[in-house]
């Protein structure tokens, strides 16, 4: 294994431990500022400060449960959980925030009643003003560590946490302030504040759960989709992004996208541009699980010859020399279709009539198809040496020479024998500037020249060449 691959290896379980860490680390300074809290709380007999302890008990509670959330929610897939176990992260935010609302209710109540009854007096404040400084910092300290952490893994629990704590350094400021208006004769601002603290942290905390449920639904993120399907649109080979999905669990992003790939390339090809789609998704979106499947899909400029070529490789009938041509009705397609050459004639063509009922089903500008039924050979021709059949060719090309224009000179001829029959291959060299249809026409020409001079000849190739 390279460097490299170890160091992105390494990269989950890094997070990981960094998750774990900080989680372990809001669990421990919860119960010292609930420990804290409570006995401050009894000592001086500042209801603000004991619900602020009660407040610190929950979040240990809380915590733990961060804790052990973040901890399941690490474990790799398995066969129970094949997508995994990052949803544990949602049901405990979820379950926190519900925590949450049941405080802010909780907070709200005791607002209410002291504004009703009026505040009680408060030994020692100072003490309880300092131990609620303290735990103001230690908060702030941890909310930064927590808010941080849960933006670079993506996690909700620990965003939860970090909200959580955001409410009890506002909190603390409320029994502060509470405390100092209360020794300046002003009972109520304590209560009002407190209100006003218990709906911001509500609202967080509803905005949180949403945010869970949607995780929990598969909800698809706003967006995600759109983005993942530009990224698959801009590989090369894919002709059609359809049936794009994405959902997010935990702090992995699964994806499963159908694309089109040119219904004429090979199963080689469309395997090699998923994996181009599956390459770029996890390049943009990391992590990311992607799933992609592969349709057979129309090129927009697909050509009518490319077409008929792909129907006739579905029918299994192999075709070559295939002429398009417009006609007063409609267009007209020639070509020819090769069949085995010991199959009888009558169900050749039926296999010929049925490529052309197939050809004029999926082609609908096409008026009429024209099969020309030839022998497939599928095995190797045999070369038989006729130096006298040899120098007969030769004799031949040079007489067809004179007769055809634009060859330049003619190498490399060979005659072979197969089944009875001679197959006579050449080159020819053609000016490179002329054009293709111009060098096939020549060639073509030449075939028909050298079979008129050897008639014995079954089969005249020739291979033009730039001179």
């Amino acid at each position: 294994m390279s460097k490299s691959t170890r160091q992105v290896d390494s990269l989950p379980h890094e997070a990981s431990h960094e998750k774990k860490a900080v989680a372990l680390g809001s669990v421990l300074t919860s119960a010292f500022l609930t420990a804290l809290k409570l006995i401050i709380g009894l000592a001086t007999g500042s209801l603000s400060v004991l619900a602020q302890a009660a407040d610190n008990g929950l979040d240990l509670v809380t915590t733990l449960t961060t804790y052990f959330a973040v901890r399941v929610a690490e474990r790799p897939a398995d066969a129970d959980h094949p997508y995994g176990h990052g949803k544990v992260e949602s049901l405990s935010a979820l379950a926190e925030t519900g925590l949450l609302v049941l405080t802010c209710l909780g907070i709200g109540y005791q607002a209410v009643r002291r504004l009703l009854t009026g505040s009680e007096g408060v030994r020692y404040a100072e003490v309880a003003v300092g131990v609620m400084v303290l735990s103001i910092g230690i908060d702030l300290v941890r909310t930064a560590m927590l808010h941080r952490t849960a933006r670079r893994h993506h996690s909700q629990a620990l965003a939860a946490d970090a909200l959580n704590f955001t409410g009890d350094i506002l909190s603390s400021g409320l029994v502060i302030a509470g405390l100092f208006f209360a020794r300046a004769g002003i009972p109520w601002a304590d209560p009002t504040a407190a209100l006003l603290v218990a709906g911001v942290v509500l609202t967080g905390a509803l905005r949180l759960a949403r945010q869970a449920v949607d995780v929990l639904l598969d909800r698809e993120p706003q967006g995600l989709a759109e983005r993942a399907c530009e990224i698959v649109a801009a590989v090369s080979g894919v002709v059609a992004c359809q049936a794009l999905r994405a959902r997010r669990v935990g702090a992995k992003t699964f994806v499963e996208v159908t694309i089109g790939v040119d219904r004429a390339a090979g199963v080689e090809t469309a395997h090699n541009v998923a994996s181009a789609v599956e390459t770029a998704l996890q390049s943009h979106l990391t992590p990311v699980d992607v799933v992609v499947r592969v349709e057979p899909t129309a090129r927009p400029d697909e050509t009518p010859h490319e077409r008929v070529a792909l129907l006739a490789q579905r029918h299994g009938t192999p075709v070559h020399q295939v002429f398009i041509h417009e006609g007063p009705d409609g267009l007209t397609v020639d070509l020819h279709c090769e069949v085995e050459g010991d199959l009888p004639l009558r169900a050749a063509h039926d296999l010929a009539s049925a490529l052309e009922e197939r050809i004029l089903q999926a082609m609908p500008g096409v008026a009429r198809v024209v099969t020309h039924i030839e022998p497939r050979r599928t095995s190797v021709a045999s070369s038989g040496e006729d130096p006298q059949m040899r120098r007969r060719a030769e004799a031949a090309v040079q007489e067809a020479l004179q007769q055809v224009d634009g060859v330049a000179e003619c190498h490399r001829i060979e005659v072979n024998r197969s089944s009875g029959h001679y197959v006579l291959s050449l080159h020819c060299e053609v000016d490179g500037r002329t054009p293709v249809e111009e060098a096939h026409r020549i060639a073509s020409e030449l075939e028909a020249a050298v079979r008129q001079r050897l008639p014995q000849v079954q089969r005249v190739v020739v291979h033009t060449e730039p001179a």
